[in-house]
């Protein structure tokens, strides 16, 4: 708990100081933002350690095995790795850039999906 506290409390301090800098200079704004998302992600690592070992005790129970949870955790990653750089991108005024983010994390995510596709794909022909 107190970790999301401390990441809030450095988004809203970011924030704040992002407004005081984008009439005088929007590209030290946009460094800020970049420097607040690297705080928080280096904060996130702790909590999100936590969560990759829930996903392997529940993969270890399940029996199923790490050719499908890993590709879910990959494209959960990629998904809010492409949503930070997103906004980045539209924070700088660069739309065009944004989308190509966007769109390279979606086929990044299809790319990881592949091993889940090809394991429905093999359980559907041995049912036939």
């Amino acid at each position: 708990m107190e970790v999301f506290l401390r990441v809030a409390a450095v988004c809203v301090v970011g924030a704040v100081l992002a407004v005081f800098l984008k009439n005088d200079s929007p590209e030290l704004g946009l460094l800020l933002a970049l420097a607040v998302c690297a705080v928080v992600m280096i904060a996130m690592t702790g909590p999100i350690k936590d969560i990759l070992d829930m996903l392997r005790q529940m993969m270890a129970w399940s029996g199923i095995g790490a050719e499908v949870f890993e590709p879910l955790v990959k494209i959960v990653g990629i998904a809010l790795i492409c949503r930070i750089g997103t906004e980045l991108c539209r924070d700088a005024g660069q739309g065009a850039m944004a989308s190509l983010v966007e769109m390279g994390g979606a086929f990044g995510a299809i790319l990881m999906a592949v091993p889940l596709f090809r394991a429905v794909w093999e359980i559907l022909q041995s049912m036939l």
